[in-house]
């Protein structure tokens, strides 16, 4: 009999264990066509890029959520707007800077960005990815959302297009080298490739949270 009752304990708590931590996402997060589209044209390897702009209080609240979940604050990105903004970044400032401003100008990327009506974009949320790495001997953590949109990929590819009619080198930029995410917050500063940090699902996707369009249930972690 004891034996039986061991095993229904082991159980139970291993399903606890396997559960994930539930974690709301507004449903206006998806509802970005009314928001403006911003081409930032600033100076240096970091200061130009292209973004789609999301809505930011879903992900304002999404933080405040995790952060809950982590028992630990999160920093966040303000280097395009002090008060905080949410985007996906749908042409990096290193590929700007480093390959494709030699042939195409921020402009007619802007110009390809509007015909593709980026804002309009669709988004399909994959989870929420993190990855952690360690800077100046402190271990440091980024937590994201995955994205995967059809249409940014297919901006991409145009613009990959321009880029070569224009003279560049077509194996100087892969258009689908690409990992479309909304960063959540992280610790001291995001993390990027350059850390060891790829984020899409099959490399960064932190299976102990669940994303949950409205609201988690009140049974729920």
């Amino acid at each position: 009999m004891w034996k039986w009752i061991l095993l229904a304990v082991f159980y139970s708590l291993n399903a606890f264990a396997n559960e994930k931590i539930c974690l709301p996402l507004e449903p206006n997060f998806w509802n970005n066509s009314g928001l403006p589209f911003i081409a930032f044209k600033g100076e240096g390897r970091f200061g130009a890029g292209i973004g789609m702009n999301v809505q930011y209080a879903p992900i304002r609240n999404l933080r405040g959520a995790l952060e809950a979940k982590l028992g630990k604050r999160l920093m966040y990105f303000r280097g395009w707007n002090p008060g905080g903004e949410a985007h996906v970044t749908v042409i990096t400032p290193l590929e700007y800077f480093d390959i494709l401003k030699s042939h195409v100008s921020m402009e007619e990327i802007a110009k390809i960005a509007r015909a593709h009506r980026i804002q309009t974009s669709d988004l399909r949320v994959q989870g929420v990815g993190s990855g952690r790495a360690l800077i100046n001997d402190s271990s440091e953590e980024t937590y994201f959302l995955l994205i995967e949109s059809r249409n940014i990929r297919r901006f991409r590819k145009a613009v990959h297009t321009a880029f070569v009619a224009k003279g560049g080198n077509p194996s100087a930029w892969n258009p689908d080298h690409y990992f479309p995410h909304v960063t959540i917050g992280f610790t001291q500063r995001d993390l990027h490739e350059s850390d060891g940090v790829l984020k899409d699902a099959r490399n960064s996707l932190d299976r102990r949270f669940r994303i949950a369009p409205g609201q988690c249930n009140s049974s729920e972690r």
